[in-house]
């Protein structure tokens, strides 16, 4: 049976991507022992030459991730992971993580709970799919699905993340500036100033 201990991760560049793959690293490294990461695989959910697939380089850069070239561009979502569960198939990886989030923009304290049930009951179609095509597919799990800005925000902090390493840190472009604030909102929630400086964000604990 093939050993499927390895991981992949969809990255878009955003926070939860970052939260994503920091805490998988921390995972697989503590199962695998000091100084140690277990095979973690990165595939950017982003078009190359932009903001986005930037980001997911450096989050990758972080714990020494492999990236998996561009899987292609795709109109739904469900195309898209079902073309990541094939390849993690493929490459004999467990699970596939898919930070996909469904906190609402102008709220950190509000869940779209449409949404949240429309990405989990599409986590659970690809994969029984995948099982179908070959009995010993990779597990697809949304852990953020369900949480508001403001508890990814705090999951951040928790791991001691400074989100530098995301799409919207230089905050030079409207659609930067735009996530930068909604995020700032939720660290902001959470007692955290996010302080913008040249291109990466600093984060201090208020008193």
């Amino acid at each position: 049976m093939t050993d499927r201990s390895g991981v992949m991760i969809m990255c878009d560049g955003d926070l939860p991507s970052l939260v994503a793959v920091m805490h998988t690293a921390e995972r697989l490294g503590s199962t695998q022992g000091p100084g140690r990461v277990g095979r973690l695989v990165i595939v950017p959910v982003a078009r190359r030459e932009t903001a986005r697939h930037a980001a997911v380089q450096r989050q990758a850069a972080l714990c020494g991730a492999a990236i998996e070239s561009d899987l292609g561009r795709f109109d739904t979502e469900t195309d898209l992971l079902l073309s990541a569960g094939r390849s993690a198939d493929r490459q004999g990886l467990g699970e596939i993580i898919w930070p996909v989030h469904a906190g609402v923009s102008d709220n950190p304290e509000t869940v779209d709970l449409d949404r949240a049930s429309r990405c989990a009951a599409t986590a659970l179609l690809i994969e029984r799919l995948l099982q179908v095509e070959s009995g010993d597919a990779p597990t697809i799990t949304a852990p953020f699905v369900d949480l508001c800005d403001r508890r990814l925000a705090d999951l951040a902090i928790d791991l001691g993340l400074i989100p530098g390493d995301v799409w919207w840190s230089a905050g030079t472009g409207d659609s930067q500036s735009v996530a930068a604030e909604r995020w700032g909102r939720a660290f902001e929630a959470n007692g955290v100033a996010l302080r913008l400086a040249s291109a990466s964000k600093a984060a201090s604990r208020r008193g």
